[in-house]
């Protein structure tokens, strides 16, 4: 009932396409093709990956790209949702065509990301150190253990919780704000280390919230030389490439990236030999 509450008001805010708006917006478990678009005369998918995310925060846009191999194209298809509804981005390729694949999986500095950590830092910081001194000012005893409460939560999240560095960045900047209070009330060298060793840790988990993960794929064709039209890259200054400025890897990235090129080299040596190799029945 509510989700068709929702489409409803979808429908009649006008945003969207309302014969679309039903359906799934990321088109998960969908096979490209036959089911997100039409096989060509003759047409067998052979092998299918849920291969990146595709994202612009600021824009609020998100898209799951899928990379599927049949025995006539390689397709490149995301399927996702910005704030005026649904979005789409396609790539094809006649699979004879195709001579080479460029993947890599790197890291970029991401600034957006970078202030965004900052201001969570100052933001919970200041929740920190406002607590701790109240109750500091209070019952000294209560705010040095409430202080000190903070700081190992944010150390049990920094080494313990795995990959969430917003939610540790969170936690640590409580962490940080206790111990800034109990640094200039108590003027204890053991609480002086500590802080120093929470700011350090802060640090640390603000540099590795900002290294965001990138992913890159190119496929080359036979006739020219350097990129085709299958071209996977986040947008930059120099190149709007898919228009997306985040382009994550998956859990299946590492495996197509191994598979792929060799599918497609058996598919053009051995044609239907090469078929019963790798389909997936």
């Amino acid at each position: 009932m509510l989700k068709d509450f929702f489409e409803s008001m979808k429908n009649r805010m006008g945003i969207g396409d309302p014969e679309r708006n039903a359906t799934d917006t990321f088109e998960r478990g969908l096979p490209i093709v036959p089911d997100s678009i039409k096989a060509n005369e003759g047409e067998i998918p052979v092998r299918q990956y849920n291969i990146a995310i595709l994202r612009t925060p600021l824009t609020m846009q998100r898209a799951e790209g899928r990379m599927q191999v049949t025995n006539k194209r390689l397709i490149f298809r995301a399927a996702g949702r910005a704030i005026g509804g649904r979005t789409t981005l396609q790539h094809e390729y006649a699979i004879d065509e195709v001579a080479g694949i460029e993947a890599r999986r790197e890291y970029n500095l991401s600034w957006l990301h970078f202030i965004g950590g900052l201001l969570l830092i100052i933001i919970t910081g200041a929740i920190g150190l406002y607590v701790t001194a109240w109750d500091y000012g209070r019952v000294a005893f209560l705010g040095v253990i409430l202080g000190l409460l903070f700081m190992f939560a944010g150390f049990v999240s920094f080494f313990m919780v795995p990959k969430e560095f917003l939610l540790k960045l969170a936690i640590l900047g409580l962490g940080l704000g206790g111990m800034i209070t109990l640094y200039f009330t108590t003027g204890n060298i053991f609480i002086i280390i500590l802080t120093y060793i929470t700011a350090i840790i802060t640090l640390c988990d603000l540099f590795l919230f900002f290294m965001r993960p990138n992913l890159v794929i190119s496929i080359k064709n036979k006739v020219a030389v350097g990129y085709g039209p299958v071209d996977i890259r986040r947008r930059t200054l120099k190149s709007e490439a898919t228009g997306f400025s985040e382009v994550l890897p998956t859990e299946e990235t590492e495996g197509a990236i191994r598979e792929i090129g060799a599918i497609i080299g058996d598919i053009q040596k051995m044609g239907d030999f090469g078929l019963e190799k790798w389909i997936v029945r």
